[in-house]
């Protein structure tokens, strides 16, 4: 093991660093006490007979050594170490022979009871459990995160272990932690919700911190269970986390079409505990949206028992004061600064203030300079955490107009993860590569991140907050107006459609308060809106992926229950009537299963005067589907539509491609050679849904064979 430098541990994770290792090693029963005035006294023990132990810890890497000793000095003033029978001193801060002996001379205590950061990597050379336990400390060890990503742990296409790791020096613990590992090691599955800026993503990230450095894979899901399949290995230890899997600010338009396959994978998580587990997040209010408007599977999901919810009431004051401390030793604000801010009686203050969020917290520390003083800090806090728009103010109005319209162009765009050289088309930015380069790095991390993927360099939001900010801006009639003259695609189109509150899982909605203005100018421009879809639909439609087509069908018929009417609608119809028939004899083809039925059930939302001509395609949509179906899990899509879609011709297809399906399913599994109990549960779901959807009668005998074979081997 390599020696660490403990840059990633704040000032009260190197107390507790310290008095876990030095409990270890000296045999003593040190306990640590919350951030503030300590009065000299960071770590401390009273012996059974009254003797006083006391440990104080010093986090001074970037100190000199004349800075070190006139701390010392200070400490032997404090009560902590006038009382005290032992005292222990450690430092973060290198130390030469020299150092060490005036240190522990100034302390009048033996040089075995000075700890500097050479002697302490020793102890912890010999105490590995202690590293184990303090996971910012390994994750500092650049050696540590590549035996992790060479041993296949970390799946890169999207996204960076150092990334994370860089993130988790920011973690606090809280009780919603315990709570939440304590679930997903019973139930499999865990559903973290929250208010907006609570720390959801921190919570999800370190649970995912504990597991890699378990021996799991990582599998991001992206776009929606269907990534789960595409990941899923049997044999391997795989953990999936879905961020924001209802949508990232409001309920996102396929959250009712995934409910069915979203539910089978939960399921089927649980069923394979032993080796697979999941993390969702979502915000609370969106939670309540889907248990209110959506479908019953949707709901179902909302109520599982494996979720936690997190609550800033539920964190004390010190809690609250150690994230404020942590962020702040982490900015750039300098040590002397930091040193009386930590001690000053505002900080609990603010820890107690009714607006408190560690969102703000992250965001005010991150725009902390060198030369900022204590009161400066103290103030802005106080004055965001009262006002928490005065930040994104304040940090977008000194921005250049092309940063500015790099932005408010990105959030025009669906929420996730988007081409960086397309969105530097997309924003028309007429500036030399130098010039975008520099605008990029004015623009992190405060507003964006930028992910490095196998293929291409993207970009993202650095949280929510920001999008939430600029759309909020394009709530302005003129704003709206002009953004409206600049779409260049229809995701965008579809996205500020959702955003004004225009459009539902259910189809078309009443506009909100929310951003009224935005709503209605989008109203105002119906039928160009409508004549622009049209022209995107022959556009998109004329090239591309059968998926790529469906979903660009998909979009249009959301857009044409807002903007469309009766008559012109029926364009859509004849596409999609020879997409479907686009073989050689004219006979519907197979088509992607999720794909070809979300988009018969939307097509219900688009008004139409030829409703016979609608009913035909949404059953041609149907059977494609299922003529597409690979396993009987892409039944699960089927059997999560509306039954008024199911027609006699569309339930005469589905039995036959079920018979096919769930039989050849069932082989498959007299090949495996997983765990029995799984394998049998695998074969008795078949054999329920079969019978329950389909009215097939599987037979289970050579699979109880088979697994009575594995069970005696």
């Amino acid at each position: 093991m390599s020696g660490y430098d403990f840059s990633t541990l704040s000032p009260s994770d190197f107390e507790r660093l310290v008095c876990d290792v030095l409990n270890a090693e000296l045999g003593l029963n040190l306990r640590t006490y919350p951030a503030g005035r300590d009065q000299g006294i960071d770590l401390r023990e009273v012996t059974s007979d009254g003797a006083v132990i006391v440990g104080q810890c010093k986090h001074y890497a970037r100190s000199g050594p004349k800075k070190l000793l006139n701390a010392v000095k200070a400490e032997t003033l404090k009560s902590g170490y006038k009382t005290a029978d032992r005292y222990l001193f450690a430092t973060t801060r290198p130390m030469s022979p020299e150092v060490e002996a005036s240190v522990a001379e100034t302390l009048a205590v033996p040089p075995s009871d000075v700890w500097g950061p050479n002697a302490l990597n020793d102890l912890l050379r010999a105490h590995p459990e202690v590293v184990k336990a303090h996971f910012k400390l390994w994750l500092s060890s650049t050696a540590e995160l590549e035996r992790i990503v060479h041993a296949g742990l970390w799946n890169r296409r999207y996204a960076l272990l150092e990334e994370i790791a860089d993130e988790a020096k920011f973690w606090v613990e809280t009780p919603s932690y315990t709570e939440a590992s304590e679930m997903l090691g019973r139930e499999a599955v865990c559903i973290i919700t929250g208010l907006p800026g609570t720390g959801k993503s921190f919570l999800a990230n370190r649970l995912v911190l504990d597991h890699v450095s378990e021996g799991w894979q990582l599998m991001k899901i992206v776009d929606g269970p269907r990534d789960a399949w595409d990941l899923w290995d049997p044999e391997a230890k795989q953990l999936f986390v879905f961020d924001d899997f209802l949508g990232q600010a409001k309920l996102k338009l396929r959250a009712v079409d995934q409910s069915a396959d979203l539910l089978d994978l939960i399921k089927r998580v649980r069923r394979h505990r032993g080796n697979k587990r999941m993390i969702m997040t979502s915000r609370e209010q969106i939670m309540r949206q889907a248990a209110q408007e959506a479908s019953d599977r949707l709901e179902e999901v909302t109520l599982d028992p494996a979720r936690c919810a997190i609550s800033l009431q539920d964190l004390d004051v010190a809690t609250k004061v150690e994230i404020l401390a942590t962020h702040l030793f982490f900015s750039e604000l300098a040590e002397d600064e930091y040193e009386r801010i930590r001690t000053n009686r505002r900080l609990l203050s603010l820890a107690q203030h009714p607006s408190y969020s560690p969102r703000v917290v992250q965001e005010v520390t991150q725009r902390v300079r060198e030369n900022s003083t204590t009161n400066q800090v103290l103030d802005e806090l106080e004055q965001t955490f009262a006002n928490p728009q005065k930040l994104w103010w304040k940090s977008f109005t000194p921005l250049t107009e092309a940063s500015q319209e790099l932005l408010l162009t990105f959030a025009t765009l669906p929420p996730r993860p988007f081409p960086l050289k397309l969105l530097r088309t997309l924003s028309e930015f007429t500036g030399s590569t130098v010039a975008w380069h520099q605008a990029l790095k004015t623009l992190e991390p405060t507003w964006i991140r930028l992910v490095e993927t196998s293929a291409e360099k993207t970009v993202v939001f650095s949280n929510p907050s920001c999008r939430d900010f600029l759309l909020g801006l394009l709530n302005d009639p003129e704003h709206a107006e002009d953004r409206l003259n600049r779409l260049k695609r229809m995701d965008q189109l579809v996205n500020l459609t959702h955003a004004a509150s225009l459009t539902s899982v259910k189809g078309r909605a009443d506009p909100s308060s929310e951003r009224g203005h935005l709503a209605r100018a989008l109203l105002e421009r119906r039928e160009q809106l409508a004549a622009q879809t049209e022209r995107w639909v022959e556009e998109l439609t004329a090239q591309g992926s059968d998926t790529q087509v469906l979903r660009t069908f998909y979009n249009a018929s959301s857009l044409l229950a807002v903007f469309g009417n009766p008559e012109t609608n029926t364009y859509l119809l004849n596409r999609v009537f020879r997409f479907v028939h686009a073989s050689v004899d004219g006979a519907i083809r197979p088509l992607p299963t999720s794909e070809a039925l979300a988009l018969a059930d939307r097509l219900g939302t688009v008004a139409l005067n030829a409703a016979a001509m609608r009913d035909a395609r949404q059953a041609e949509l149907i059977i494609a589907g299922l003529l597409g179906a690979q396993t009987s899990r892409d039944l699960v899509v089927f059997e999560g539509l509306p039954v008024t879609l199911w027609t006699e011709e569309v339930r005469e297809v589905a039995l036959k491609r079920a018979e096919d399906l769930f039989t050849r399913d069932l082989e498959l599994l007299l090949g495996q050679h997983g765990e029995p109990g799984e394998l049998l549960a695998e074969g008795n779901e078949l054999k329920d849904r079969a019978q329950h959807w389909y009215g097939i009668e599987l037979s289970l005998g050579d699979l109880l064979d088979h697994v009575a074979a594995l069970a005696d081997s």
